[in-house]
């Protein structure tokens, strides 16, 4: 068991170290403009959810592929511009850019 952990690590690394990620890695998308500057982070996939923050135009957030576009709204993680801290939440997929990476 030991090996297969240590090589499973050592693929990871390689992968990390050549600038390659897996196909299941989650991407990147950046915030469109809005004419208010910002894209609302909400609780839930609804436009009356709690609002958790407000994300900058031209930001990004990543996708969060654990959990389902629903009805339009797509799970997001936003790192916060200092990338410490993570708040996950729904934003309008129609907001999102349509380029992500």
């Amino acid at each position: 068991m030991g090996l297969t952990v240590r090589t499973g690590f050592l693929a990871l690394t390689g992968l990390l170290l050549a600038g390659t990620l897996p196909a299941s890695a989650t991407a990147f998308c950046e915030v469109k403009p809005t004419k208010d500057g910002f894209v609302a982070l909400r609780a839930m996939p609804d436009a009356g959810a709690k609002l958790l923050l407000k994300v900058r135009s031209g930001d990004d957030v990543q996708l969060d592929d654990t959990r389902k576009v629903t009805k339009g709204w797509q799970p997001v993680i936003w790192r916060g511009a200092d990338r410490t801290g993570n708040t996950v939440g729904w934003m309008r997929a129609s907001l999102l850019s349509n380029e992500c990476g």
